[in-house]
C-alpha cells in the first residue's frame, strides 16, 4: 500500500473508530427504578443509568476490608424517580486515611451510573471490631455508585 493511501486511511479512520467508541456513552438512556424493582434478577451485577432527585445522603463511619484496609469518606443516598426509589452506596476511598464529605445533598437532581445488586446479595461492611456495621448491609435491592453527575433544574 502506498503511503499517501495508508494516511488517506488512517486519516478517516481514526475518527470513525472515535465515534464507535464514543456511541455507546451517548446511546444509555436512564432506566425507571420502578423497571429494576419489578424484576431486579436480570440487573444483578450490570451497570445501568438511572435519574432523578436525591432524597436522602447519610455519611458512613470508616469501614474496613478483610485485609485490614480502612475506608474513609463512604456515604449512602436514596434517589427517587416518578417510578419509586432506591438506596444507593457511594464506597469509600480505601487506604488512605482522608476525609471527604457527600458532593450531593437532599433536593439535588443526579444523573447517576450504578451497579444493581439484587436482595440478598451484598457482602459485608466491617467496622473496627471487625463486625458488620447496622444498616450498611442491607439485604434490600440497591445499588453502588461509579459516577455522579448533577442535572440542571
Amino acid at each position: 500500500m502506498k503511503p499517501s493511501l495508508l494516511a488517506a486511511g488512517t486519516f478517516l479512520g481514526l475518527p470513525l473508530l472515535c465515534l464507535t467508541l464514543a456511541l455507546p456513552v451517548f446511546a444509555e438512556e436512564p432506566m425507571t427504578i420502578g423497571a429494576i424493582r419489578e424484576d431486579p434478577e436480570p440487573f444483578h451485577m450490570k451497570y445501568v443509568i438511572l435519574q432523578g432527585t436525591l432524597k436522602d445522603v447519610q455519611a458512613l463511619e470508616p469501614y474496613y476490608l478483610a485485609s485490614g484496609a480502612g475506608c474513609y469518606g463512604a456515604y449512602l443516598l436514596t434517589l427517587e424517580d416518578e417510578t419509586g426509589s432506591l438506596p444507593i452506596a457511594v464506597l469509600g476511598i480505601c487506604g488512605v486515611p482522608t476525609i471527604r464529605t457527600a458532593p450531593a445533598s437532599a433536593g439535588d437532581r443526579v444523573r447517576i451510573r450504578a451497579q444493581i445488586l439484587a436482595p440478598g446479595r451484598l457482602g459485608s461492611f466491617y467496622g473496627i471490631d471487625r463486625r458488620p456495621i447496622p444498616g450498611a448491609n442491607p439485604d434490600a435491592l440497591h445499588a453502588v455508585a461509579s459516577e455522579i453527575t448533577f442535572l440542571h433544574p
